[in-house]
């Protein structure tokens, strides 16, 4: 996950060619700024959520980054709340616990420090 300024093609199309291969299969709605990503090399198939959750011809649909998106934003309002100049700090921190077990962030933490500054 990760901040924009701006939800249009200019911001999200070089930020997911930053992050995912081309002819990687990417689903999701038919918000306009996604339109160009086959000519980008994806293959890109989409849900029409005005008639659709699931695109019953297809199976394509967005549930499991709508997912992930509420139980972001779930474990922000169990901090009570989180101020828009922190909400990067606590998007990074979600995304490092949800990628691990339970018993092992100190684990991991440790790991990374001794990573980033090795003796």
């Amino acid at each position: 996950m990760e901040m924009v300024a701006q939800r249009d093609a200019a911001i999200l199309v070089p930020l997911i060619q930053r992050h995912i291969l081309p002819g990687t299969h990417i689903w999701s709605d038919e918000w306009a700024a996604y339109a160009g990503l086959n000519n980008a090399g994806y293959v890109h198939q989409t849900v029409n959520h005005s008639r659709h959750f699931v695109d019953p011809q297809t199976g394509v649909h967005t549930n499991n980054i709508e997912s992930r998106w509420a139980a972001c934003k779930a474990s922000f309002r169990r901090h009570f709340g989180v101020p828009r100049h922190m909400l990067p700090g606590y998007i990074d921190e979600y995304m490092w616990r949800a990628r691990r077990p339970n018993d092992q962030y100190m684990q991991d933490i440790l790991a990374a420090i001794r990573a980033q500054y090795p003796v």
